[in-house]
């Protein structure tokens, strides 16, 4: 949060504490939004690899 606020804070205008708080909001929603999307891409990149380690067993036994 602090991070957000100093990236915030480096603006050329003089903001109302309002506008700063919403602009910090929105950049949360935006960082969080980025998380779900790079967990999604996890899990469904633990499918394919899972899927590839279940051939390679098969493989062997086989």
């Amino acid at each position: 949060m602090t991070s957000a606020v100093k990236l915030l804070k480096q603006t050329d205008k003089v903001s109302k504490w309002q506008d700063t708080i919403e602009r910090i909001a929105e950049k949360a929603n935006e960082i969080k939004e980025q998380k779900k999307m790079e967990d999604f891409m996890q899990k469904r990149l633990s499918v394919f690899t899972d899927a590839a380690e279940k051939m390679k067993q098969n493989k062997k036994r086989a």
